[in-house]
């Protein structure tokens, strides 16, 4: 599997991380579905949820279109993590939060997995007041992957993804990935002492980095990108994505604002012959910063990083971004981005050797000269008293549940970047199934997990392959984390519907800089190119030298996963 992701939040809370929570309200998720599917989008990506409300329908209506959730499991974890946010996270009252979201979500098919958050960088570390070094904060989100990792084991009905995300160093060239970025995705995914069913072991590492056109073109974003890939071909030990990219220009009426042409780093990393995503290339994809603007907490001024701009009573316009990017996916075939040949390597995940690690220092100047050097052992901290008790016992969390969907209009007013009304749109569910349901219990002790020969929901039904005992993880794409799923292709609901050319009007503010296309067989069927598929000529799209849009991310109704007998394993590097 390939992740096509967005950010999705819905908040310019700055100050309560749950009022962001975009998986609340029915209404909003059918619009929004409808949207990214009819674009090609497969999984999104939140980042904080209320664990005391409910999120069925939502859950259940990205399901309902094969989009699947990847959802930040801290409950501080307000973009971007600090150093004081983090420091003394580790204790059971902060493990007790993290547990209610688990409880929360951990019964919904379509969830892909949870990440710990954004670690801090390295260069926060470097300051003479830290009393928390790098290394020792290393060990303690380790420590974290392992107890949410034995939490789910004996409180999920099955396995799911636990990883990390770090932020994408690099040397003193911008476009050059930092030669600890492989050192680091090691350092996470190897086995302690060899053992297979290390449960400290991340299941995945992510990486993000926004770039700024100033400094940072899309061309010079993706190089960057590519400088990544490359240092990762021979260490890819887990699977490594791109958890939040994007490229932004600095605009006098917002702090950064994303144009038209901004877009194409989309066009360059999926591009096969950018050699960046699998199969050509070791990364499963990413998710694009973001769908709609949301403060984030993180900067006052409002910023035109969204697809959409969505307004309080819940209509949508679209943005130029979004039909650019649109048309960007619409020459792919990002229906065989859920699916992907099975690699095994024949091998499981290498024992943590010192030895094995290359980089490990990297020098600040701050008020001086500062080494910094990351983690070369593995020993992690002890766990705070009372937690062993509350993995066992499990926190009693509200749970959910799949439900059945039902309506598919739309309620909301949809118009596109011109401001005409879209009056096509609807939800497109691939099929209704029956669902065993979960109900919320005064413990966290998991029901019977499901058996292969239950029907499966429209979505992934996940039992993935990643998790307590399971070794041996491997993927094609990012989808090596999943054992079996049932999905149909759904898309030829959507065949024949072409996406107009954006026109060609030029207002003040023109002359942007416009990415190459590449050219090529690659650059249309990109991914995994089945048996029967045929070349299409790559397109370009025309730029629109207007500034002040907001980008968006929509798609056709995605493909189900072929049936697959047997786990997707990690190919070898």
């Amino acid at each position: 599997m390939t992740i096509n992701g967005i950010w999705y939040s819905r908040s310019n809370s700055t100050t309560d991380a749950n009022a962001m929570d975009p998986l609340t309200d029915p209404e909003a998720c059918t619009r929004d579905a409808a949207l990214m599917s009819d674009m090609g989008i497969n999984t999104i990506y939140v980042m904080a949820i209320d664990p005391k409300e409910n999120h069925d329908d939502c859950f259940s209506i990205f399901n309902s279109v094969g989009i699947y959730v990847l959802m930040m499991l801290r409950k501080d974890a307000v973009f971007p993590t600090s150093y004081d946010d983090f420091a003394g996270s580790y204790n059971t009252d902060f493990l007790k939060s993290m547990f209610e979201i688990v409880d929360a979500v951990k019964d919904y098919d379509n969830l892909m997995g949870f990440d710990l958050g954004n670690f801090p960088a390295i260069s926060q570390f470097a300051l003479s007041n830290r009393d928390l070094s790098y290394p020792d904060a290393e060990k303690m989100y380790r420590a974290f992957v392992r107890d949410t990792k034995e939490y789910i084991a004996k409180n999920a009905p099955r396995p799911i993804l636990v990883g990390w995300t770090l932020y994408l160093p690099r040397n003193d060239e911008l476009l050059d990935a930092s030669d600890l970025a492989s050192d680091h995705v090691y350092w996470l995914g190897c086995a302690v002492d060899g053992d297979q069913d290390d449960l400290s072991r991340a299941d995945y590492v992510s990486f993000w980095n926004l770039g700024f056109f100033e400094t940072s073109p899309v061309k010079d974003q993706v190089e960057g990108y590519k400088s990544l890939a490359d240092k990762l071909e021979f260490k890819n030990v887990v699977p490594v994505w791109l958890q939040m990219y994007g490229v932004s220009d600095e605009a006098d009426y917002v702090e950064y604002e994303l144009r038209p042409d901004l877009v194409e780093d989309s066009l360059l990393l999926y591009n096969s012959s950018s050699q960046i995503v699998q199969p050509n290339g070791p990364l499963s994809g990413g998710a694009r910063f973001t769908w709609t603007n949301a403060n984030l907490g993180w900067k006052v001024p409002k910023s035109n990083w969204g697809l959409v701009i969505t307004q309080e009573n819940g209509n949508v316009q679209q943005t130029e971004m979004f039909d650019r990017l649109r048309s960007v996916f619409k020459n792919m075939n990002t229906e065989n981005w859920l699916s992907g040949d099975s690699v095994s390597s024949g091998e499981g995940h290498p024992a943590c050797k010192k030895d094995d690690m290359v980089n490990t220092t990297t020098e600040f100047f701050f008020d001086q000269q500062t080494t910094m050097t990351i983690a070369t052992d593995w020993e992690l901290p002890t766990r705070p008293a009372g937690l062993d008790a509350l993995i066992t016992s499990g926190v009693g969390g509200q749970r959910g549940q799949m439900v059945d969907v039902t309506i598919t209009a739309i309620v909301h007013t949809v118009r596109d970047f011109k401001g005409n009304v879209v009056t096509d749109l609807s939800l497109k569910p691939s099929k209704s199934e029956s669902r065993t349901t979960t109900r919320s219990t005064s413990s966290g002790t998991a029901p019977p997990v499901q058996s292969s020969d239950t029907p499966l929901s429209t979505g992934a039904k996940a039992g993935i392959g990643v998790g307590a005992g399971v070794g041996g993880l491997a993927i094609a794409g990012l989808a090596a984390f999943f054992l079996l799923r049932h999905r149909r292709n759904a898309k030829a609901a959507a065949a024949g519907k072409d996406t107009q050319a954006l026109d060609q009007e030029s207002t003040e503010g023109g002359g942007y800089h416009k990415a190459e296309l590449a050219t090529g067989p690659g650059v249309e069927l990109q991914q995994a190119e089945l048996p029967g598929a045929t070349h299409m000529s790559p397109q370009e799209v025309p730029a629109r030298e207007q500034k002040g849009y907001i980008y968006a991310m929509n798609g056709d109704d995605p493909a189900e996963l072929p049936t697959t007998e047997r786990t997707v394993e990690l190919p070898g590097r």
